[in-house]
């Protein structure tokens, strides 16, 4: 009867055994985090990016940086920049979440890019304001750190009757003044669960 007894709660034990496995094995590939009523999906695991514009790091280039992290990513990817002026046009795509760009500094540390909205694109059309930003954030879950992002174009010598309105036409019409260097120092497009610590938007 005792055997009996105990191959019954072997039975049951097996049975029991791997849904709960399988569970603790799906919380540690993917956790998820209810915050304010919004869903977080933790990242599991850090991996480390090193950005020097000397040559010292695994990249000169931010972008390359973005570019070696995988489609999906899954791990929070702190990309380390080194001291320095990143003179580039910065992308990071819906598709590579958890992405931080920490800087040795908000004021050794610069991202520099020098768009305007009646620039040309590779289309040959103006750029427009939205195509303009120095560093572009459409994924979820980014971070930055001790890092300033600047906009170095400069103002155009024609006068404002001849600059764009938003509708690509000339003259007539509400103008926005572009900003000059001095008024602005930093221009960031985000379009996603962001946050941004010490990013500095201050007179250089």
């Amino acid at each position: 009867m005792a055997r009996i007894l105990v191959l019954a709660l072997l039975t049951i034990a097996s049975l029991l055994l791997p849904p709960v496995v399988a569970s603790q094995q799906a919380a540690a590939k993917c956790e998820y985090r209810k915050h304010s009523g919004h869903r977080y999906r933790h990242p599991v695991g850090v991996r480390k990016i090193v950005v020097d514009a000397g040559g010292a790091g695994d990249f000169v280039s931010i972008q390359r940086a973005v570019d070696s992290v995988p489609e999906g990513n899954t791990v929070r990817v702190i990309v380390q920049i080194n001291a320095g002026t990143y003179i580039e046009k910065v992308v990071v795509p819906a598709s590579k979440p958890y992405v931080t760009f920490q800087g040795a500094g908000r004021d050794v540390t610069v991202v520099e890019w020098h768009d305007r909205a009646s620039d040309r694109g590779p289309d040959g059309q103006p750029l427009r304001t939205y195509n303009t930003a120095s560093v572009t954030i459409l994924a979820n879950y980014f971070n930055a750190k001790n890092i300033s992002f600047k906009v170095s174009s400069r103002l155009p010598s024609r006068p404002p009757s001849t600059w764009p309105r938003d509708d690509g036409a000339a003259g007539a019409g509400k103008v926005t003044k572009p900003l000059r260097e001095s008024q602005v120092s930093g221009l960031l497009l985000l379009n996603a669960a962001v946050s941004v610590y010490l990013v500095p938007f201050r007179k250089f």
